[in-house]
């Protein structure tokens, strides 16, 4: 079978798609990448796939849009793929109706998280509150023509079924886009890399650092972990944020404002880094205090994995993989005297933050390997001859 993935861009193919795309190469299947490419192209076609380009804009830019849709088609048309797959919202709407304009026999679309734009009525502008409902509209017309559509999180199938672009039977829940173990577990040369970067950092032995890695946007809860590490505290913290301070059609908290924050001592902003499992070798604890509709948040299946206990709070897609006191702590949204709290209860206790990581690791290995998450989506998003590909046990 011919199989084309259409996602915004190649990085975000790389990261989340690899595996997915190592599974159908495996089993005989061709692979064709249609995205914005740049430097990851070449390790993907190295994986045996073939890439088309489509120049996705993340801003919202109707002309381009359209003409993508008749560029998609015309592509589609000339490779004759038997599925179509599509990530993003962009990818979603105009690549699904390109795809049925071709009479492609089977199209999948990929909710995975809904986004700053799905905030609540009231913190929207104007402009959001369009965007918002343009949204909608598009997606009811693009999912009359999925078969299914694969969800992250069941608060996102809810909200999908509220607003009505989401026919009845065409969810499928698999939870995460799954991360690679291999990579992320502990190694035996970490101990003395984390003394590296610590070092390199800054840091002294006793201090504990508690670390968010992030996009600098409000909705991503970095106003909430900056006010928390201007907490006093007799207990030698320290606050590391990693993350870039811009994001396409988002607020971001600016440079100057973070660089100011670093100037207090026990804050650190690094910006955004390619290395993230460094920085989180060389943390304690692992914050993520979020109320982006998110799919299942990948920063928090990386510290399990790397045997981390996590604070996050009881928002869309965070809730699925923090259970309190199993794997870390939860906290409201926006609950900065609570989020402060659990900060200092678990700076507190060496080893609750031991057992923490550990039943976390345990929990990321059991359900959340990119392998795994790949076998669920032949066998339950494409439906593939469950001889051949039987259904994974895992967590619905």
């Amino acid at each position: 079978m011919r199989i084309a993935l259409v996602a915004p861009d190649d990085h975000s193919i790389w990261l989340f798609r690899k595996a997915l795309i190592t599974k159908l190469i495996q089993l005989g299947h061709e692979v064709d990448l249609y995205c914005k490419g740049s430097k990851y192209i070449a390790e993907l076609k190295e994986l045996g796939t073939r890439h088309i380009e489509i120049p996705f804009e993340r801003r919202i830019a109707p002309i381009s849009d359209l003409v993508n849709v008749f560029r998609l088609r015309r592509e589609f048309l000339k490779s004759s793929p038997d599925i179509v797959h599509t990530f993003t919202a962009k990818p979603n709407i105009f690549g699904v109706i390109a795809a049925k304009l071709a009479g492609v026999p089977k199209i999948f679309g990929s909710i995975t998280g809904l986004g700053a734009i799905y905030l609540h009525p009231e913190e929207r502008t104007f402009s959001g509150f369009i965007r918002h409902y343009l949204l909608i509209i598009l997606y009811r017309v693009a999912n009359r023509f999925t078969e299914r559509v694969w969800f992250q999180n069941p608060d996102d199938i809810e909200y999908a079924r509220k607003h009505r672009f989401l026919h009845a039977g065409k969810e499928v829940l698999i939870r995460s886009s799954g991360i690679d173990l291999e990579y992320w577990k502990a190694k035996p040369n970490d101990a003395q890399r984390r003394s590296e970067i610590r070092e390199a950092l800054g840091y002294t032995p006793d201090d504990i650092v508690v670390i968010a890695v992030s996009r600098a946007q409000p909705q991503k809860g970095v106003s909430e972990f900056i006010e928390a590490s201007r907490a006093r505290s007799e207990l030698p913290l320290t606050y590391l944020l990693v993350g870039g301070s811009e994001a396409p059609n988002s607020p971001t908290l600016s440079e100057e404002a973070l660089t100011k924050e670093s100037e207090r001592g026990n804050f650190q902003w690094l910006g955004h880094q390619h290395n993230v499992r460094d920085y989180l070798l060389a943390s304690d604890i692992v914050v993520h205090a979020s109320y982006y509709r998110e799919g299942v948040p990948r920063i928090l299946l990386e510290a399990m994995a790397l045997g981390l206990p996590i604070i996050s709070t009881d928002s869309a897609g965070c809730r699925e993989v923090i259970y309190p006191l199993f794997n870390g702590l939860k906290v409201q949204s926006r609950d900065i005297e609570s989020l402060k709290e659990s900060i200092h209860l678990l700076s507190r206790r060496h080893g609750v933050r031991k057992l923490l990581g550990t039943k976390g690791f345990e929990f990321v290995s059991e359900y959340f390997s990119e392998r795994l998450i790949a076998k669920r989506i032949l066998s339950e998003l494409y439906q593939f001859d469950s001889r051949k590909n039987p259904p994974n046990s895992a967590i619905n």
